[in-house]
């Protein structure tokens, strides 16, 4: 496959994995990633959230950061799995 072509795949899928999983966790709080309450207070000090508007945003600033984080570790683990077994030499 051509350069180009498997950087846009790339990005596209790191994209669309990063919406897909933090819409999924923002349906489903109970499955995703739980914070201790000492971290989620101080996250909203921090941020200054002052009502329940700016904390929905805080929310989904959390759920698509964490998304974005899990799904480039899978890349990564994905892609150097890969390469190892790509490059084995046949016995």
């Amino acid at each position: 496959m051509k350069p180009t072509t498997t950087r846009f795949m790339l990005g596209t899928w790191v994209l669309a994995g990063t919406a897909a999983l933090g819409h999924f966790w923002l349906a489903r709080p109970d499955l995703g990633p739980q914070l201790p309450p000492a971290v989620s207070l101080w996250l909203i000090e921090l941020y200054s959230s002052t009502n329940g508007e700016e904390l929905r945003d805080l929310e989904t600033l959390l759920a698509l950061s964490s998304a974005l984080v899990v799904i480039l570790a899978l890349t990564f683990a994905g892609w150097f799995i890969f390469r190892r077994c790509a490059h084995r030499p046949a016995s």
